[in-house]
């Protein structure tokens, strides 16, 4: 699924089989390390360094036992400053699992809040109920050990990954605003009620939120559907924002809209 792989945090990347084995893709994305889980996980290609993991797509698999190996792998890639690609066959659940797992350690995210960092670059990631039970238990039982474990190991992470991720977030609407560098408060409801039915777009609200540069590099290429002529430094107001159906990323900026022509959308 999907039309190349995806970006989910800098040197990090969801992708497919056939991803996998484009090496025109791979070196384009600086990807020196690739994580492989499905049925039949082998090395494909020289000069690559892998990690295999035989996997079924089967609620009954269990995935966790694999979580510290995967999350050690992803992160010693990332640190050396070089790129890592995650996948399985279509790149929606056994190696969407694993990067909500690697999230979820690298910030202080719960599953359903990595997911939605996931979504916010792959949109089809969609991990099955059994994996998703599997990550709510990680969630209760075991990510604060892992966290530990992590800082041990690789002391404090240089990579500002939990800024990165609560930024994606905060652009989605799934985390408040307050606090996240470069994102934006809501606007006014008054001025929701009247941009809905039609009315006055043109006209500012009382509680205009300008537009920081936002300091993440990673968001320009999480969100290339945006279509947005500078997504670093977009010199606007935003005034709401929603995602569509099929969790694209909709921003309205100003007058004007952005969001995917294929889908219809869902105001949050």
């Amino acid at each position: 699924m999907g039309s190349g792989m995806s970006q989910i945090l800098p040197g990090l990347y969801i992708g497919n089989f056939k991803d996998a084995r484009d090496a025109e893709q791979l070196s384009r994305n600086k990807v020196t390390h690739i994580l492989s889980v499905h049925d039949t996980a082998r090395p494909m290609l020289e000069g690559v360094k892998y990690l295999c993991i035989p996997a079924a797509d089967s609620p009954s698999q269990n995935l966790t036992r694999h979580f510290k190996e995967s999350i050690k792998f992803i992160h010693e890639c990332r640190l050396q400053g070089e790129g890592c690609l995650v996948h399985c066959l279509a790149g929606v659940s056994r190696s969407v699992t694993l990067v909500i797992a690697y999230i979820m350690t690298v910030t202080d995210f719960g599953w359903e809040e990595a997911l939605h960092t996931v979504r916010a670059g792959r949109s089809c990631a969609n991990p099955n109920l059994g994996f998703q039970r599997q990550l709510q238990e990680f969630e209760k039982h075991e990510v604060r050990q892992y966290r530990q474990w992590l800082r041990e190991e690789y002391g404090e992470n240089p990579l500002r990954d939990a800024e990165e991720a609560k930024s994606i977030l905060g652009l989605l609407g799934c985390l408040p605003c307050a606090g996240v560098p470069g994102v934006l408060a809501p606007a006014s409801e008054d001025y929701k009620r009247r941009s809905q039915r039609g009315g006055a777009l043109g006209a500012p609200p009382q509680d205009p939120a300008p537009l920081r540069p936002f300091q993440s590099p990673a968001l320009a290429h999480s969100f290339p559907h945006l279509n947005l002529p500078s997504l670093g430094c977009y010199p606007a107001t935003v005034y709401f924002s929603y995602v569509c159906k099929s969790m694209c990323v909709c921003v309205r900026v100003c007058i004007y809209t952005y969001q995917c022509m294929q889908c219809e959308p869902v105001y949050m």
